[in-house]
């Protein structure tokens, strides 16, 4: 008995130590089981995503591929283009009124530029050079003797050019300084005559303005300055030979001009006052009449002259702008001093003269006016007509 219990815990001893060794084993035969698994399983999930990805490129080229089409992007430029007219529709009301106060502030400008400088003052930086151009005909009855013909009366055409170069300078928003430089040229075709091709009389002003135009409230411009007696004074010359191209006196002038818009017009106008200081120490002789050869002009002192104009501008286009104006001046008398006959005093006159104007915007940058005057009285010039061209330099 003490033999078989002996050999009884022998056996279970060799039992335990053989299920020691092999445990190991066996449990590394399942770990490489669970490895063979595992890779099979990420091998074959690598294959479900890489068709996947396969796929889905797939749908991409064809999504690309008809996005790409003709109809397709057609259809998107109508949707685009309806999505820009909803939001334009939908501008901001200020916006709109922003727009058209600037297109309607452009054709004022334009229309009152056709009316003249002394309507409107350019902008501040900016310098305005303007060149013009005049030609005035003029006409009067003389008495001619022939021994052909015996004493009759002749008409005596006498013909004037100006050009000129005018200059303005914004000192401030609503103030400019003026200068004219007119340089003369007279001929006529009545013989013994010299033609005259000389300097006339600078002017130099000022432009303010004191008021924009409002809604109620026109604009007005108030105009100054001062003429000086460079030109060849009518005082000076022999009138049998030569002509002036001045005043040959200093004068004073002072003018107001209101505008204001009438849709589609513009209505402008206003009232003007020269003052003509006296000149002394001539040495101008009458010789024109018998019995007065030989005296002397000393003092003259001529009329004060006033008046006013009044005018219609409409834009026509983009490029052309109408003007029709009309201007009235009356001169008082004027005083002569002469030496041998005492003070003597010529009758007040007045002037009335009807203009025809038109502006033209020739490019982008470049504008021409024209203006043609008719005389309605004995005293005026027959005809008239003035070209203008603006410049602008940027300072």
């Amino acid at each position: 008995m003490i033999l078989f219990f002996s050999r009884f815990k022998f056996f279970i001893l060799c039992l335990v130590l053989f299920c020691f060794c092999v445990s190991p084993f066996i449990a590394f035969g399942e770990d490489v089981d669970n490895t063979k698994t595992i890779k099979s399983k990420l091998v074959n999930k690598d294959d479900s995503e890489s068709s996947q990805v396969e796929k889905l490129n797939v749908s991409l080229a064809e999504s690309n591929s008809s996005e790409n089409s003709p109809e397709v992007i057609d259809e998107k430029l109508r949707k685009m283009e309806k999505r820009l007219n909803d939001l334009k529709s939908k501008l901001p009301e200020p916006d709109k009124k922003k727009k058209a106060v600037k297109e309607e502030e452009i054709r004022h400008k334009k229309l009152i530029s056709a009316a003249g400088k002394k309507y409107v003052l350019i902008s501040p930086g900016v310098l305005g050079v303007e060149y013009s151009f005049s030609y005035t005909g003029q006409s009067y009855d003389q008495v001619e003797r022939s021994e052909v013909s015996g004493t009759h009366i002749e008409r005596v055409p006498t013909h004037t050019i100006v050009n000129k170069i005018s200059m303005e300078y914004p000192l401030k928003r609503n103030l400019a300084f003026l200068m004219d430089i007119p340089f003369v040229s007279v001929y006529d075709d009545q013989q013994g005559k010299t033609n005259v091709d000389d300097l006339g009389d600078p002017y130099l002003g000022i432009l303010f303005q004191p008021v924009r135009e409002r809604r109620n409230k026109p604009a007005v411009v108030v105009s100054a300055g001062i003429s000086f007696p460079m030109g060849r004074s009518p005082y000076e010359i022999n009138p049998e030979t030569d002509f002036p191209t001045g005043q040959g006196v200093m004068s004073t002038n002072l003018g107001i001009n209101l505008s204001k818009r009438f849709d589609p017009v513009l209505i402008y106008g206003g009232l003007f006052y020269s003052y003509k200081l006296a000149t002394e120490n001539l040495t101008f002789k009458n010789s024109l009449y018998l019995g007065e050869s030989g005296e002397q002009l000393e003092r003259i002192k001529p009329g004060d002259e006033y008046g006013f104009s009044a005018g219609i501008g409409h834009v026509l286009s983009d490029s052309i702008q109408l003007s029709l104006a009309y201007r009235f001046a009356f001169q008082t008398a004027t005083t002569y001093q002469w030496r041998g006959r005492g003070k003597k005093s010529s009758p007040s006159t007045f002037t009335s003269r009807m203009f025809f104007g038109t502006g033209w915007q020739i490019t982008e940058k470049r504008k021409v006016y024209m203006d043609i005057g008719l005389g309605l009285t004995n005293n005026d010039e027959d005809f008239l007509l003035e070209i203008r061209v603006p410049f602008n330099f940027i300072l």
